[in-house]
């Protein structure tokens, strides 16, 4: 590796490791996902508190796909949906599950503030324009 590289990586690194301790919240934007190239902003990467980094590719979804998360929201919380699924952070939990490889599960039983982030950032999404 030459040196200009070598730097880099280890620039990252700290990087990494300062906002592991800060608290910080990463949001990195994938420009190439399995050798296909995706547009920007649409593949997310939050870090929790753990150190742990989940993927969310909102790339995947399409109309049909919010229509049947918010069939299956409907499904789920049965009496207590709420008429706009969007003040549910619920709601938010079954995107993130369709948008990553993790069941909406593992997020509620993630602590509050790592919750938080993961709601925030699939909220954040969906309110772009």
């Amino acid at each position: 590796m030459e040196k200009m590289e070598k730097f880099k990586e280890e620039l990252r690194e700290a990087n990494e490791e300062l906002n592991r301790k800060n608290g910080v919240i990463e949001t990195e934007v994938d420009e190439e996902i399995d050798g296909e190239e995706k547009e920007k902003g649409l593949v997310r990467k939050v870090k929790i508190s753990d150190g742990r980094e989940f993927t969310f590719d909102f790339g995947k979804l399409t109309g049909n796909s919010i229509i049947e998360i918010k069939k299956n929201y409907g499904k789920l919380r049965k009496k207590s949906a709420t008429l706009v699924e969007e003040l549910d952070d619920f709601y938010y939990m079954l995107v993130a599950e369709y948008v990553s490889t993790y069941s909406y599960k593992t997020f509620l039983n993630l602590s509050y503030k790592d919750f938080a982030k993961i709601r925030d950032e699939v909220r954040d999404f969906l309110q772009e324009d």
